[in-house]
């Protein structure tokens, strides 16, 4: 378990805010989830947010294809589907730019690329990952990622880009299958577009916050922003009454959606996608499900304190039958807690900590302006 709490750029108007290894928006989406565990998939084209230098020492030709040997790399590690341009060899054939079909990773391994023109050599040679560029208006890159536990796989689709404002824009899905190439297969979601916003520049920055494991992923974005920009993402599996993870389903949640307002989905494995719970993004009025009242008819504010205690609320999954919470989010009364502040509650049988907010969209996740949400903070 671990949590990161960063700033970041809201800005499309260069790669830098988005790719920027310090406060670039997407690449700290991307380092969240290979921090906490998870796996990149290997889908074809795939987002490249800063470029891999792999130290090469042998060609090897087998077939159509050439195998080259690396002693070590900087910058985020090789994956299939990966571009690379290959220099250093004396056999000019040796010395091409492809696309790696096949890959033994480690801190050196081997990776092979299409390559009619090699010859067996062993040489000291670099390998260079192409960075991808500004995608264009309406256009996204894509990452695939999937959780590093070993219960049921499933992916999660995170694309990052330009709306058709070239405001930043985010998307996010999940399936239980990919086809190799970006595309989500099996069981699959229903693609979920983020709010956007007015570019901010490339000084100013906004909190984000990430939690996760191997097993589950949450952001909180640009929460301290003062315009509707922030949003959440929360992912998680299944839990017994004691908290344990199962793989009966997977709990995707998004808010706030541009369409859809506060969106659940939930893959039910082996038996399908629950239908996405969703409002018309109408007075902020959400479907995520808990047990505290979600509309105050009056915009009102009113204290959850009782008894000397405070209640919270944990949200519910959408699968046809009633089971136990979310571990992931929470909500509460805004009049009872501070912004940003860090409570410890006992949920499924164990204390966990959350992080709450009250900002803008955050606000408007659960009734009018009476209600904050809570992600999962450690």
């Amino acid at each position: 378990m671990a949590t990161i709490n960063t700033q970041c750029l809201h800005d499309v108007s260069a790669i830098a805010s988005m790719n920027n290894t310090t406060n670039g928006w997407a690449y700290t989406i991307s380092n969240a989830l290979a921090t906490f565990g998870w796996i990149q998939a290997n889908d074809t084209g795939q987002a490249v947010w800063a470029a891999t230098v792999l130290t090469l020492t042998q060609a090897t030709v087998s077939g159509g294809n050439v195998v080259y040997a690396y002693s070590s790399f900087t910058g985020p590690a090789p994956r299939i589907g990966m571009s690379v341009i290959v220099t250093g060899f004396t056999n000019g054939g040796n010395n091409v730019t492809a696309t790696i079909t096949a890959l033994t990773p480690g801190a050196s391994g081997n990776f092979t690329v299409v390559n009619g023109t090699g010859v067996n050599e062993t040489h000291a040679g670099s390998a260079t990952t192409t960075a991808s560029a500004l995608p264009g208006v309406s256009t996204y890159l894509y990452e695939i990622w999937g959780p590093g536990d070993a219960g049921t796989q499933f992916y999660i689709k995170l694309s990052y880009g330009l709306n058709a404002s070239s405001q930043p824009s985010l998307k996010v899905n999940m399936s239980t299958t990919t086809n190799g190439a970006g595309t989500l297969t099996g069981t699959a979601g229903t693609e979920q577009t983020l709010q956007a916003g007015a570019n901010s520049g490339t000084s100013l920055t906004y909190n984000c916050l990430f939690s996760g494991s191997t097993n589950y992923f949450g952001m909180m974005l640009w929460r301290d922003a003062s315009s509707s920009w922030n949003a959440i993402v929360a992912v998680d599996r299944s839990h017994t009454s004691a908290g344990a993870d199962t793989s009966t389903y997977v709990n995707l949640f998004a808010s706030k959606c541009v369409s859809n307002g506060s969106v659940t989905q939930t893959l039910v494995f082996g038996v399908g996608m629950a239908t996405p719970l969703f409002n018309s993004n109408s007075g902020g009025v959400s479907q995520w499900t808990a047990i505290y009242p979600n509309y105050n008819s009056n915009g009102g504010t009113v204290s959850g304190l009782f008894n000397g205690t405070i209640a919270i609320s944990p949200i519910f999954p959408n699968i046809g039958f009633f089971d136990w919470p979310s571990l992931m989010l929470s909500i509460g009364e805004t009049v009872d807690f501070t912004e940003g502040s860090v409570i410890s509650t006992t949920l499924l049988g164990a204390t966990h900590n959350f992080v709450f907010s009250k900002n803008q969209n955050l606000a408007f996740t659960v009734g009018f302006n009476n209600k904050g949400t809570f992600i999962r903070w450690e």
